[in-house]
């Protein structure tokens, strides 16, 4: 008796510190912005427009110079003085927008490895994978309705694979949905077959073991 008790007080003591899962939106599976400063936002309308300008010749000179007339030459250095006299650092702000974007870019790709092994619970659209029964066990689940088949794949940090050890029964890839369970990082590379043929689709997250039920806007 005295062992059923202290067995009864871990379940009930384990249960009331259950933690629910951490509910995240698809933003939260991007890495935050590390710029804090925007080198640009000192500079007026004009000024941008020129510096851009002056930014998109160089990359002409340098990827095809063959397509840099004489009166595009003549029309940067014109620029290049203006902004020179405007107290325009041209050569390190147009080194620090390459930066940027460059960051940006990897920022896209990029991965939360701090959510691993987070117990969570995310809405989305399945893309099925494969069935069991006429139950779905495996799929994709994306941000918006037909990812991946209507458009371009999204990016890895917005595409979470998911198993099911008992399926889901579900009706429609237009069906939006709730996924929970312990959320993993790392790269996959899933094969989704579509009408015209198939595709290798890469994820960056995976929640295997996970549970699906139906959304409703009022959770």
């Amino acid at each position: 008796m005295r062992n059923l008790l202290i067995l009864l007080s871990w379940f009930f003591l384990s249960a009331g510190n259950a933690q629910p899962p951490l509910e995240l939106g698809w933003k939260d599976l991007i890495p935050k912005e590390l710029e804090t400063e925007d080198p640009f936002e000192k500079l007026n309308s004009e000024e941008l427009e020129n510096l851009g300008t002056v930014a998109r010749y160089r990359l002409l000179e340098e990827y095809s110079p063959e397509s840099v007339s004489v009166d595009i030459q003549l029309e940067k250095d014109s620029l290049e003085r203006w902004l020179s006299n405007a107290g325009v650092a041209t050569d390190s702000l147009i080194a620090e927008s390459i930066r940027i974007a460059e960051k940006r870019q990897q920022r896209a790709k990029g991965i939360v490895h701090e959510l691993a092994g987070r117990i969570v619970k995310i809405p989305g659209y399945l893309l099925p994978l494969d069935y069991s029964a006429e139950r779905v066990t495996e799929f994709l689940l994306v941000p918006w309705v037909g990812a991946c088949i209507h458009t371009p794949p999204p990016p890895k940090n917005q595409i979470v694979y998911v198993r099911l050890a008992k399926g889901y029964a579900y009706t429609s890839i237009y069906e939006p949905l709730w996924v929970s369970g312990e959320i993993t990082t790392g790269d996959r590379t899933t094969k989704l077959y579509l009408v015209d043929g198939s595709d290798d689709i890469n994820s960056g997250y995976s929640m295997l073991e996970s549970t699906v039920s139906p959304y409703k806007r009022d959770e």
